[in-house]
């Protein structure tokens, strides 16, 4: 399955899966006190948990990749089965 996102540039991608995130509420419990505001949980790519700078830095393709697989539907982005159809 080929993933068509040539034209969305990869921080609509990860603004996308960070609002997702935020209305689906997944929030982390540490540091989770009154005084500090609770933060997103950090994104599991490949089995490795990495901050949300670092995945900023990998390549568009697997960030679009990671946003696929965990269930993000992009408006524009499509597969390569939805055209044929």
């Amino acid at each position: 399955m080929k993933i068509i996102y040539e034209n969305i540039p990869k921080s609509k991608i990860i603004k996308a899966y960070r609002n997702k995130l935020k209305e689906s509420g997944h929030y982390t419990n540490r540091y989770n006190t009154s005084d500090c505001v609770p933060s997103l949980v950090r994104p599991n790519v490949m089995g490795f948990t990495m901050s949300w700078v670092d995945f900023r830095r990998l390549p568009r393709e697997m960030v679009a990749m990671h946003c696929f697989m965990q269930g993000l539907t992009i408006d524009g982005v499509q597969t390569i089965a939805e055209e044929e159809e």
